[in-house]
């Protein structure tokens, strides 16, 4: 692992239990509901495989555990790992759990019908590396839910080719897209 990612990892791994006891009551809060909502809306069939990048402590795997959904989720830290495994364990949800760097995934291409990250992308090295793998393993006509809460942004879309736009791979902005999440409505 080179250092940079070393140093990431390191950080969120020191901060991985205090970080799942501070968001332990969010999958009740205002805001999971809309997620919530926005993403059940969106995925119109059962089954549907989402990979949850950057998976921290579990939120998109227990807010989502409801869902006909096969959700994977990978992340950098081990020890955010150890606190999503338990968190998943004790709310009865189901999820593959990997550890694995959001820049280089080890999926086949074109093997998730979605693909969610919550605050995830102003930690990423190089962000336009992680949309060319997550446009990769993404399917014709599936969707991303990318949310960066410290400065405002969710979005819910669809890309309309295979490979990002040029302006997101020269990109240092955490959320491409303007449209908001309630505005996109199509289905997945």
């Amino acid at each position: 692992m080179e250092r940079q990612k070393e140093r990431i990892a390191h950080y969120w791994g020191q901060r991985s239990e205090g970080f799942r006891q501070a968001h332990q009551g969010e999958w009740d809060s205002p805001t999971a509901s809309v997620y919530r909502e926005v993403i059940s809306s969106h995925l119109s069939k059962p089954g549907a495989a989402i990979l949850d990048v950057g998976t921290g402590s579990g939120f998109f795997p227990l807010l989502l555990k409801d869902l006909d959904a096969q959700i994977t989720g990978i992340d950098l830290t081990p020890e955010m790992l150890e606190q999503a495994r338990d968190a998943v364990k004790e709310q009865g949800a189901s999820a593959r759990l990997l550890q694995m760097d959001a820049e280089h995934l080890a999926f086949d291409g074109e093997s998730f019908d979605l693909i969610l990250t919550r605050n995830l992308t102003w930690n990423l090295p190089r962000l336009g590396q992680a949309y060319r793998e997550w446009f990769r393993v993404l399917k014709p006509g599936g969707g991303f839910f990318i949310c960066n809460e410290a400065n405002g942004d969710t979005d819910m879309w669809r890309p309309t080719g295979k490979n990002p736009p040029r302006s997101w791979i020269n990109s240092t902005q955490a959320s491409p897209s303007p449209r908001r999440c309630r505005r996109n409505t199509g289905r997945f």
